[in-house]
């Protein structure tokens, strides 16, 4: 199975949705699954020494403007790799932006919110646009991980 993981945090930050991630991806990839991670950050970070390939983007400035602005890289990842499935680790921004990949070529899109994008209280949840954002990219993805 070919996996993308797209998340909007990752290593070198640590943390419990990161340090998840990492080793859900190191143990598919064990397993002979064709994992690749879409995770912000520079380029350079010793990515080659996980076990599976780690493509960096720049975080979006915004969560409220421009957060596809990683469209075209999922897309050129997507051209590259068909992905079976892409796996968000986030509910938004990457799961609103993997639904459009989804409404184009039918990828089926999984998502694991991390918390701070679903909570009560939550700064995503106060802005009415992005709470619409967030309800409607969990409607339209094929799973959701709790």
């Amino acid at each position: 199975m070919r996996i993308c993981f797209y998340t909007d945090t990752f290593l070198p930050s640590v943390g419990g949705a990161e340090v998840v991630l990492d080793n859900l991806a190191r143990q598919l990839a064990r397993r002979g699954e064709a994992v690749v991670v879409l995770a912000p950050g520079a380029d350079d970070e010793g990515d080659a020494t996980r076990g599976y390939p780690v493509v960096r983007y720049r975080k979006p400035f915004s969560k409220r403007i421009a957060v596809r602005q990683t469209l075209p890289k999922l897309l050129r990842l997507h051209a590259r790799h068909r992905f079976d499935v892409i796996h968000c680790h986030s509910a938004y921004p990457p799961a609103y932006v993997a639904a459009t990949l989804r409404g184009w070529f039918g990828t089926p899109v999984v998502v694991r919110p991390q918390g701070s994008d679903i909570l009560p209280g939550e700064r995503i949840r106060q802005h009415p646009r992005l709470e619409r954002r967030l309800r409607e990219t969990l409607r339209s993805v094929d799973a959701v991980v709790a």
